[in-house]
C-alpha cells in the first residue's frame, strides 16, 4: 500500500509540476504578446504623428507665418500642394530671353 501511495504521490507531483510549467509558459507568452503589441502600437502612433506633422501641421504653420508677413497664395491641395501652379510659373519664367543679361 505504501508503494502504491508513493507512486500516486509521484504521479501527482509530476502532474502539478507540468501544470505549473504550463501556466508559467502561458503567462510568458501572454507577456510577450502584450510587449509586442505595445511596441507595434508605439511605432504605429509614431508613424501617424510624423505623417500628420509632415503633411498637415508644418505646412499650416508655414502658411500662417507667411500670411502674417503678407505673403498669400492659392490654397494647396492635399499631397500635391501647388505643383501645377509652380511648374506653370517656372515654365513662364524660362520661356523668354533674359534681356537683363544680354
Amino acid at each position: 500500500a505504501a508503494a502504491k501511495s508513493n507512486a500516486s504521490n509521484s504521479r501527482y507531483l509530476s502532474f502539478s509540476l507540468c501544470y505549473i510549467l504550463y501556466n508559467s509558459l502561458m503567462a510568458f507568452v501572454a507577456a510577450m504578446i502584450t510587449a509586442i503589441a505595445s511596441v507595434v502600437s508605439v511605432l504605429l502612433l509614431r508613424a501617424v504623428w510624423v505623417t500628420l506633422s509632415c503633411y498637415f501641421l508644418t505646412p499650416m504653420r508655414i502658411r500662417r507665418t507667411m500670411a502674417a508677413q503678407g505673403v498669400h497664395g492659392p490654397p494647396p491641395r492635399p499631397l500635391v500642394g501647388n505643383l501645377r501652379q509652380v511648374s506653370a510659373l517656372v515654365a513662364e519664367a524660362n520661356a523668354g530671353d533674359m534681356t537683363s543679361l544680354s
